[in-house]
């Protein structure tokens, strides 16, 4: 297994790309595909509000921002053992791990749900877009 050099990670670009991913998703499940999303999930508003009820939004938000600066850390120890160090590489790697881990364990938790298939559409599209935004800034700023 490649060693981590921890010394050449910027941390400063993990906790972009992480705060970036972060963002994005706001923007996906709300402007973008708030209610498709909620629709094929089978959520009733309802529902939304029991659940923004039951968890404190400093807890849900925050869970998030720090999984996003986890797959940004990731991405770039990637990077790093593969040599990524462009735009355009960051956006490959970024793309390889959305598409071949990170959406098909988004599928593998759709399957015994009942969410429509648009809901794993708009779940995987933004696991690929995220990892190839993060993995962009990552691959530029390094």
């Amino acid at each position: 297994m490649p060693a981590i050099n921890w010394s050449e990670i910027n941390w400063l670009a993990v906790v972009v790309a992480g705060f970036a991913a972060f963002m994005l998703g706001g923007v996906w499940y709300t402007a973008l595909f708030g209610k498709a999303w909620q629709n094929a999930h089978g959520f009733s508003a309802e529902a939304i509000k029991q659940a923004q009820a039951a968890l404190s939004p400093a807890k849900f938000f925050g869970t998030m921002l720090i999984c996003y600066m986890v797959v940004a850390l990731g991405m770039a120890i990637l990077a790093q053992w593969t040599g990524t160090h462009t735009l355009i590489g960051g956006a490959w790697l970024g793309g390889l791990v959305g598409v071949l881990i990170v959406t098909p364990v988004v599928l593998t938790n759709h399957l015994p749900s009942m969410v429509k298939t648009p809901g794993f559409l708009i779940d995987g599209a933004f696991a690929i877009l995220f990892c190839k935004v993060i993995g962009m800034i990552i691959g530029v700023w390094r």
